[in-house]
């Protein structure tokens, strides 16, 4: 052989090795789905299953790829992060370390969120250990903490389900199925999900999980006696809405907000942080009352306060508890997430303080007098110890999320993010910036305070315009906090909002007439989840192999690794045969 031949062979040897790598350099999973979908021929819709293969392959680096032979929408693209994402943290699972991939078998283009729930629920079956029947399918799009919504077509897809032998398909809940009585098609049955959790369970042919019992939260209990510090607020607020009754117009208004108040003190010993929250939202409507009536000057004047002094008072609160945290060593869980509400509430009544409107301005006020309430609880050893670094890296992976979440809401409901403004009357780019800016600059408290406020925006908007039950989203905000339960560390924020959701909150509800109130409590409540559920998820060391569904991909690194040794058995015979063809010409030279 001669030097040239020599030197391409390890040349391709080694491109085939880095190109195929052996069996102990990577694992991979496989799921093969069968996703519902609606197309049209000729102006009539039709119903019909894509085959889809979903591959989950680690040690990655959180990427995810989307392969088709056509168009693949940005709807598409951003959901399946989304669910990515979504079903990593709730499975303990850390994002960072594993790459998924999913190829749609299909000629046509593909687009929309529908299939994203069902992606989310396969991706926490493969990380729980779940074998998702292959008589089963499923549409819904995922939320951005992991509820399953309604989508469009439904009757089409029930129809294609049961025409490719699919026996079992899980649906959200939506009206229309419940209510239409020539649904399901024959021989198909309609099992409803109110969580990619709940879908997982039901595609591997289980149930999901009903408490029995509701959770009985004592915040005074789980946080200790920090939290009575909310106590003062409750009964400052109460006696500021007091004050204020005489000045409104409006008699119904000045009624509830009367209500709100007294209901306020009564409880104030018992559940400090409800009082005060019950007391902030009479406080708030008293004062937006006045406004709307007097101007917003009438306010301060009745209640004895200015603006600047109140936000120069919050601000020296929040930059004190603030300068405690260096971020090093261990953090108490609990301080920080006090701080993280607390910057986040400085954040926007300092930019709300801003504006003209009068509404506006009293958010300002009472959102300053609500930084320094969390302030006061905001010590470095308050809570449960854990890895500043980690906690850093939490927030890291949140901010991202942050802005994936606010990406999906705008491929979805382009006509929201045209016209929509955050309550400060900055849009949602601007706050996503301020988190990213923060980040970089180190203030990891207020860039997940607005982190999360930003994708509890969006999950308020995508569940409001769903019809899902109260009771799945309540029952949802218990079954996350057993999931902190059962990792260790429960946070601070869900704990204290979702007690105020399952208590207090009928009670504001009712004096209030808005019934949505416990509801967007425990939205609340799961948002702030993430941070607790992203912190036992992280693995600093790398990543583990998560418990493996049986579907796992047949050899797949094994038959990367053959098809490596028949490329380079296939050069060596090109080229062994190329050698004898030099050496037979070499031969007849001499002999000529």
């Amino acid at each position: 052989m001669r030097p040239n031949h020599a030197r391409l062979l390890i040349a391709l040897v080694l491109v085939a090795i880095i190109a195929f790598p052996t069996p102990a350099s990577a694992a991979s999973v496989c799921l093969e789905l069968g996703l519902l979908a609606v197309n049209e021929d000729n102006g009539a819709l039709h119903g019909e299953v894509i085959p889809a293969q979903l591959t989950v392959t680690w040690p990655g680096n959180g990427t995810v790829s989307l392969l088709s032979s056509n168009d693949i929408g940005p709807s598409t693209r951003v959901s399946t992060f989304i669910a990515f994402q979504v079903a990593a943290i709730l499975a303990g699972i850390d994002p960072r370390y594993y790459n998924v991939t999913i190829t749609f078998k299909t000629e046509e283009p593909v687009s929309g969120p529908s299939a994203s729930g069902f992606i989310a629920a396969a991706l926490y079956s493969i990380f729980i250990g779940l074998e998702p029947s292959k008589k089963a399918t499923m549409t819904g799009m995922t939320s951005a903490t992991g509820f399953v919504l309604p989508v469009a077509g439904l009757s089409y897809k029930l129809e294609a389900a049961a025409r490719e032998g699919y026996v079992v398909t899980i649906v959200p809940w939506q009206p229309d199925i419940l209510e239409n009585s020539s649904l399901p098609p024959q021989g198909l049955t309609i099992r409803h999900a109110c969580s990619i959790e709940d879908a997982a369970l039901l595609l591997a042919g289980g149930n999901p999980v009903n408490l029995t019992t509701r959770l009985a939260l004592n915040p005074l209990t789980l946080f200790g006696n920090e939290v009575a510090k909310f106590r003062y607020y409750a009964l400052l607020f109460s006696n500021y809405t007091l004050k204020l009754v005489d000045s409104i117009d409006n008699e119904h208004v000045a009624k509830i907000v009367e209500r709100l108040a007294r209901e306020s003190i009564t409880i104030a010993d018992k559940s400090p942080y409800s009082a005060a929250s019950m007391a902030f939202l009479s406080l708030y409507l008293a004062s937006t009352a006045v406004a709307e009536q007097h101007g917003y000057a009438a306010v301060e004047r009745l209640l004895g306060v200015s603006i600047e002094d109140i936000l120069a008072e919050a601000r020296t609160s929040v930059e004190h508890a603030a300068s405690l945290f260096n971020y090093t060593g261990s953090c108490g869980l609990w301080g920080f997430e006090a701080l993280a509400a607390a910057k986040l509430r400085l954040y926007l009544a300092e930019h709300a303080a801003k504006s003209d409107d009068e509404d506006v301005k009293v958010l300002a006020l009472l959102r300053a007098y609500s930084a320094e309430s969390w302030a006061k609880l905001a010590r470095v050893d308050y809570g449960p110890r854990v890895s500043c670094a980690e906690l850093r890296e939490a927030v890291r992976i949140l901010v991202n999320y942050a802005n994936y979440t606010y990406e999906y809401l705008a491929s979805i409901i382009d006509r929201y993010i045209n016209v929509t403004r955050m309550v400060d009357g900055r849009t949602i780019e601007e706050w996503l910036a301020d988190a990213r800016h923060a980040l970089e600059n180190g203030d990891y408290a207020l860039a997940a305070g607005i982190a999360l406020y930003v994708v509890d925006e969006v999950e308020q908007i995508l569940i409001t315009s769903s019809p899902l039950p109260q009771s799945c989203v309540l029952g949802r905000a218990e079954r996350i906090e057993i999931l902190q339960y059962g990792r260790g560390l429960l946070g601070l924020v869900s704990g204290l909002t979702l007690a105020y959701a399952l208590g207090e909150a009928n009670l504001t509800a009712n004096i209030t007439g808005n019934h949505n109130i416990p509801e967007g409590l425990a939205i609340t409540s799961i948002v702030w989840s993430l941070l607790p559920l992203t912190l036992t998820s992280i693995e600093p060391s790398g990543a583990p192999a998560p418990t493996l569904a049986p579907a796992s991909c047949p050899l797949r690194s094994i038959q990367q690794y053959i098809m490596a040794l028949v490329i380079v058995s296939a050069v060596l015979a090109i080229l062994a045969y190329a050698s004898a063809l030099t050496a037979r010409r070499a031969r007849l030279e001499v002999v000529q």
